[in-house]
């Protein structure tokens, strides 16, 4: 791994970047560029309306044409929207054989194709939605008993916390909160700095209280042998790195949709890269859907060395750039 991570020192140096350009002609030399690179690290930036999807289907064409089996082209994507839409593209280029996934479904697949290797005897099973806010109002109910105890001990001075929790036991606060609890999963930002947020505000007085919140809802939900999708990513991210799993020998991992990659994610695709010796992402830093769900644009060039950056900076969607 170690091999592979750049030091912050190394990424200016290491990124080329195409300058920009509305020129007909080099616009068709930029896509073609793109579809046609024999680099092995490729981050494509594009505007929005740039045909993205397509050009990652010609680039996926272009390598089979080069001799590059379907089958060792694996193609990711953060949402199940996208992955639908990259296989009927595929198909109408007749490359059905391509495998597409999200990051998620990659990672909960290549867990249970490993359950031996991972001294497992039986898959992880994914928490619902509905368990989770079970277990979040378990935690909140245990929360409140340890205020209760401390009130009386006299080691709690005051009462705040526990008015707060007495208000949180509604759909609408358990709702807000897993929402809060998956953000600061995906992103690994600090609790603190979150709850400063404007969109976590109301939260912000009992930092203290909904640590012990979350830590009790982590607890019962391994003690249940649950797991949630970050769960399963992290557990597929060490498989990798550990080179205990194995996995098809794919020449070529494309990413769609990049700039929504949360930390996880990224940390997934550097473990992929230490196998996949070609990658290519694209994404539009303009267009992070999912910024709720803890993503934030890292460029590939700051996590992996000997990135080449290009750009797509013809829009066929604006009238105007």
């Amino acid at each position: 791994m170690k091999s592979i991570i750049k030091s912050s020192l190394e990424v200016k140096n290491s990124v080329a970047s195409t300058p920009r350009t509305s020129d007909p002609e080099s616009i068709v030399s930029i896509t073609t560029e793109i579809v046609q690179t024999t680099a092995r690290r490729v981050e494509v930036i594009g505007v929005p309306g740039a045909r993205k999807t397509t050009m990652l289907c010609d680039r996926s064409r272009h390598l089979v044409d080069e001799g590059v089996s379907q089958k060792n082209i694996l193609i990711l994507g953060f949402a199940n929207t996208t992955a639908d839409t990259l296989r009927e593209r595929l198909r109408q280029h007749r490359l059905p054989d391509i495998r597409v996934s999200t990051c998620h479904a990659f990672a909960s697949q290549l867990v249970r194709e490993n359950l031996a290797a991972l001294g497992r005897s039986v898959a992880p099973k994914i928490v619902s939605e509905q368990k989770m806010q079970e277990l979040l109002r378990q935690a909140i109910q245990k929360t409140r008993e340890e205020g209760v105890r401390r009130m009386e001990n006299g080691t709690l001075k005051t009462k705040n916390a526990l008015t707060w929790l007495d208000q949180m036991n509604t759909e609408h606060e358990i709702g807000a909160l897993m929402a809060l609890h998956q953000f600061q999963q995906a992103s690994k930002r600090k609790l603190q700095d979150l709850v400063n947020d404007p969109k976590f505000a109301t939260r912000a007085p009992c930092v203290r209280v909904l640590r012990r919140i979350f830590r009790h809802c982590e607890m019962a939900k391994r003690d249940s042998g649950n797991v949630d999708y970050g769960d399963m990513l992290q557990i597929a991210i060490e498989a990798l790195e550990s080179g205990d799993v194995a996995m098809h020998a794919y020449e070529h991992l494309l990413i769609d949709e990049f700039q929504d990659c949360s930390p996880h994610q990224v940390r997934l695709i550097c473990a992929l890269a230490q196998r996949i010796r070609n990658i290519m992402v694209v994404g539009d830093t303009w267009q992070a859907v999912y910024g709720f769900a803890g993503a934030h644009h890292t460029p590939l060039g700051d996590v992996l060395q000997g990135v080449k950056q290009l750009r797509l900076t013809k829009s066929y969607r604006l009238t105007r750039q």
